[in-house]
């Protein structure tokens, strides 16, 4: 047999793959609700280890880099939602108001 041979698989390898990975989005889609918290904190993790370590190379200790950029990321996060959550507000209260508008021109 020829290495050209050998490296074909068969089409039933492929629909086994194909269920397996539709299986496993399915149960993702299905838990997302319970495994968010854990994708987010990975996404945390994955972007502050770096400015961890910076703190280290400076001479800071790990723990305190770790609550300083924690500290950091969580200021952001409420600095975000101080500047967006009135724009939100105020888009919500305009649309609240437009819906008898709405209303009208949809039932003429």
């Amino acid at each position: 047999m020829s290495d050209l041979e050998l490296k074909k698989s068969p089409p039933s390898q492929w629909l086994v793959i194909a269920i397996a990975v539709g299986v496993t989005l399915a149960a993702m889609i299905s838990l997302r609700e319970i495994l968010m918290p854990f994708a987010i904190g990975a996404l945390i993790a994955y972007l502050g280890d770096p400015l961890v370590d910076r703190c280290e190379d400076r001479g800071i200790s790990r723990t305190n880099g770790v609550v300083i950029v924690f500290g950091l990321f969580l200021g952001l996060v409420i600095l975000a939602l101080a500047v967006i959550a009135p724009i939100v507000f105020k888009q919500l209260s305009e649309l609240a108001s437009a819906i008898p508008e709405v209303y009208r021109w949809f039932s003429s």
